[in-house]
């Protein structure tokens, strides 16, 4: 059975949340200490909402109680990308985490790897979007150095995914994780640097969307023959902005589901309210429910299913621009 994670940022919302199908949380917290030295444009954990962390160490310790309790698991997420002086402090939080008893860390890059590699500290390590994992070879690498699960990148398709889970040797039990529901984004997380959490470090409102879901105009440009008029649109249509908080993956359920080695969907939204974040998992648990309990659901019964929820859930009908795994846009015909 495939956990589902959900993000959590309040300690009143572990029993909600475990009672609503949740099988793992993934959170931080963010110190006084470095609000006071990077403030929140440099997040410790890629969110620079105040309100996706926890407030304290007391209230993690809470957390991660109270989950256990219901046998949810706790990952904290330290996924930026630290500097030099901030590898000291990394650590430290590594530390802070392991004592207290967290499940495991989430870690986004390869220099922070390595740096708690080295540490010493022996606790459970995976590998964030942050990572870059574009196929087996960098699973192998990531193992190698003793990473335990993999959080695959957003913009994979779902054969992509396949491949990469099916080409991983399996000498040691390694695990991986994949994107469902929630913030879509149109880029890769391990590239993308800019302008994140300026405004709201400001306390202004941005006079435009952030870069990455701006409507550029887009033209294509090519030596020698130019692509026909269908070609075109596909261009501009992966080059469009895709970034989307209605970004779903339920469609994608009916084949990842039955992806050997898949072991845990992410939802989105450490900053989203408490109802939000439980409304999200209850739509997912409810999808995943259906494959379960109905396994000789056909293909197009189920995708009219998940539209139909998904034009429910926020009043709109889905297009590729809310899709994770866009090649499925082919099915969307099945159901109109």
């Amino acid at each position: 059975m495939i956990n589902i994670a959900s993000p959590l940022s309040k300690a009143r919302e572990v029993a909600p949340l475990a009672k609503a199908g949740a099988d793992e949380f993934y959170c931080c917290v963010t110190p006084k200490d470095w609000r006071d030295n990077y403030g929140m444009v440099e997040s410790i954990s890629r969110r620079n909402n105040p309100f996706a962390h926890l407030s304290s160490y007391g209230e993690l310790g809470r957390v991660i109680r109270n989950s256990h309790k219901y046998g949810v698991k706790v990952h904290a997420a330290l996924n930026e990308v630290y500097n030099r002086d901030q590898i000291d402090f990394l650590i430290k939080q590594v530390e802070t985490f392991y004592e207290m008893g967290v499940d495991a860390i989430i870690l986004g890059d390869i220099a922070s790897l390595l740096a708690v590699r080295e540490s010493g500290i022996p606790v459970r390590i995976f590998m964030g979007t942050g990572g870059t994992i574009f196929n087996s070879q960098t699973v192998e690498l990531y193992r190698g150095l003793g990473v335990r699960r993999m959080i695959l990148p957003r913009h994979l398709s779902i054969s992509e995914i396949k491949a990469i889970i099916s080409k991983s040797t399996r000498e040691e039990m390694m695990e991986f994780e994949v994107f469902i529901f929630r913030g879509l984004c149109p880029y890769i997380d391990g590239f993308c640097r800019f302008q994140h959490g300026v405004n709201e470090t400001l306390g202004r409102k941005p006079r435009v969307d952030l870069a990455c879901a701006c409507k550029f105009r887009i033209k294509t440009i090519v030596e020698g023959e130019a692509p026909d008029s269908d070609r075109r649109r596909e261009i501009k249509r992966l080059m469009s902005p895709r970034q989307s908080l209605t970004g779903c993956g339920l469609c994608g359920l009916y084949d990842l589901i039955k992806i050997d080695g898949l072991t845990s969907l992410k939802i989105v939204g450490r900053e989203f309210s408490s109802n939000e974040k439980i409304e999200d998992l209850k739509l997912v648990k409810k999808c995943m429910d259906l494959l379960v309990d109905t396994p000789e659901i056909s293909r197009d019964e189920y995708f009219k299913f998940c539209r139909k929820e998904f034009l429910e859930f926020f009043e709109k009908e889905c297009s590729y621009k809310d899709c994770y795994y866009p090649e499925l846009r082919r099915y969307q015909a099945i159901c109109e």
